[in-house]
């Protein structure tokens, strides 16, 4: 792909930054998108976007600034899973670790106690 006289395909970067000129932090909406982000609509790395106008230079890395909205974002897979260790499992959105083998403290309900009277 050629944009005013670059080869975009030859860049070297790993990286394009998508730069709204805008400075603010955690804005309301962001502009260039399609539709607004969620779960349905997330914006992942790795993602296609279609129909991106902007200005293409080199500061602290290559950005495009944006002059019109993105116009189609082919979404890039959802990571899958990673594997749990043997023992460990997920219940209710908490990871729960299996018991530590071999310290002296299986079934006990207050470490903080338990520790403490070793000590003494």
């Amino acid at each position: 792909m050629i944009v005013a006289g670059i080869d975009v395909g030859s860049l070297t970067a790993k990286a394009v930054i998508l730069d709204d000129n805008r400075s603010r932090e955690y804005p309301d909406s962001i502009w260039y998108l399609p539709e607004p982000l969620s779960a349905q609509a997330p914006l992942r790395a790795g993602s296609l976007l279609h129909g991106v106008e902007g200005i293409l230079h080199h500061a602290w890395g290559w950005r495009l600034q944006l002059t019109e909205k993105i116009e189609h974002i082919e979404q890039a897979p959802r990571p899958s899973a990673p594997e749990l260790p043997d023992g460990v499992r997920v219940e209710g959105g908490h990871i729960v670790m299996p018991d530590l083998p071999g310290i002296g403290f299986e079934g006990k309900s207050d470490l903080y106690a338990e520790m403490k009277a070793l000590a003494a």
